[in-house]
Parts: structure tokens; C-alpha cells; sequence
């Protein structure tokens, strides 16, 4: 009786619920408009610096790329375990100063030091959709996490939008440093209002971080699924498409 108790104490109110996935909105939102912007901006940059098309595509591909998907999954398991809203905060202000700071890059290679965008975005998307699985109850989830992914098409208006009008009236550097100082200040709120659930709020019993599957359990599991495996690999070719189109 007393864990039964204990776990509807737990449930968060509909308010909180609602505030949270504002909040979380709003970093996806600011997340996909640091990732996207870069592409508004490839030819004045490619121009001022002299380098190739190649350069340009592992600028904005394989080096974001590379380390948003390895570390994506250690990331994914520190969620699991440890505070959620403490690696959404840590990562906003990662990306968003890696963003602005881009804006000071006197040539191609401390560009690339932009991967730190890549590092810090890999935290997002998973912290997120674990509170999101302590916000909402099953039933609610799906759409819980449907207004998660708007942000993606409103972060890449966003990073269209503005990343062009600002670069081309004062600069691509400039553009860099309007849209990534944003993600600092979102950073402060989210610290301030943004409240960790309990884990396992809408589960019982409620699982414990001990408990949770290996990063190979987990493996194991998508990939001997046969509608999870398909998932993956739709997802992957839906993707090569979309970001080589709009890059």
C-alpha cells in the first residue's frame, strides 16, 4: 500500500507536464536550428575560406554526424541512470557556445571545432524523450512526443530563416553568433524550471536504474525485432535523403 501510494504521489500534475514540454520544445527547437543553419551559410563561408566542396560536406556531415551518433549512445545511458535535466542543460550551453563561437573561426580547420555542436546535441533527444516517459502516461506519450518533434521543422525554419536574412545584411559570423546565444539563456530557465519526475512515474512497478538493460541487452533487442530493425533502417535512408537534400 505504501509504494502504491508513494507512486500516485509521483504522478506530476498536468501543469508541470504542460511546462516541461515547452521547455523541451524549445531546446529540440534550438537544437536543430544550430544544426541546420550551417547549411544557409556553406557558400559565403566556402567563398572567405577558399575550400572545396569535400571540405564543406565533412564540415557539415561527418564530423557533426560521427560524434552525435557515437555519443549519443553512452549519452542515451547516462540518461538512464543519472540526471536528465542536468545533461538537456549542460548540452544546450555546449552546443549553443560551440555555435556562437564558430562565429569567431579565422579558418577552416577551427570550424570543424564545431563537432562540439554534434557533442552537445547528442544529449537532447534522448534526456528528453525519458522525461517525456515520466510526464505522460502511455496512452498521452505519443502524442507527448509528436510535439517533441515539431521543434525539428520549427528549428529548421528558424535556422533557414533567420540564418539567411542575418548573413546576408551583416555576415554569416554574425548569423552564427544570433542564433546560438539563445540556447544559453534557455539553458538558465531550464536549470530553474524545469523539474526532474520521479522514474517509473506512470510504471508498475517502478523500474530502478540498477535494473535497466546493457547498452548490448538493449542492441539485442532493436535489432531482433523485426519492426524495430526496419525502423532503423527506414530511419537511416529517410535521413541520407533529407539532410543530403537540404545540405
Amino acid at each position: 500500500m505504501a509504494d502504491q501510494t508513494r507512486g500516485v504521489a509521483a504522478v506530476p500534475s498536468a501543469r508541470e507536464a504542460g511546462t516541461a514540454l515547452l521547455l523541451l520544445v524549445g531546446a529540440y527547437t534550438l537544437s536543430i536550428t544550430d544544426r541546420m543553419i550551417l547549411t544557409v551559410l556553406f557558400e559565403p563561408i566556402r567563398l572567405e575560406f577558399g575550400v572545396s566542396d569535400t571540405q564543406m560536406g565533412l564540415l557539415g556531415g561527418l564530423s557533426f554526424a560521427l560524434f552525435y551518433a557515437t555519443l549519443g549512445i553512452p549519452i542515451a545511458r547516462a540518461a538512464d541512470r543519472g540526471s536528465r535535466k542536468l545533461i538537456i542543460v549542460v548540452s544546450l550551453v555546449v552546443f549553443s557556445l560551440m555555435t556562437a563561437l564558430s562565429g569567431l573561426a579565422v579558418g577552416f580547420v577551427m570550424l570543424l571545432l564545431r563537432i562540439g555542436v554534434g557533442v552537445g546535441e547528442a544529449g537532447v533527444s534522448p534526456a528528453s524523450q525519458s522525461i517525456i516517459a515520466d510526464y505522460y502516461p502511455k496512452e498521452r506519450r505519443a502524442s507527448a512526443m509528436s510535439v517533441l518533434i515539431v521543434g525539428a521543422n520549427v528549428g529548421m525554419i528558424i535556422g533557414y530563416l533567420v540564418g539567411g536574412f542575418v548573413s546576408q545584411y551583416y555576415g554569416w559570423r554574425v548569423a552564427l553568433v544570433v542564433v546560438g546565444l539563445p540556447g544559453l539563456a534557455l539553458a538558465a530557465v531550464m536549470f530553474a524550471r524545469l523539474r526532474e519526475p520521479i522514474r517509473g512515474a506512470f510504471e508498475a512497478p517502478a523500474p530502478s536504474a540498477d535494473s535497466s538493460p546493457t547498452i548490448l541487452q538493449t542492441a539485442a533487442f532493436m535489432f531482433g525485432s523485426p519492426a524495430v530493425r526496419q525502423l532503423l533502417i527506414a530511419s537511416t535512408l529517410s535521413g541520407t535523403v533529407t539532410y543530403g537534400l537540404t545540405t
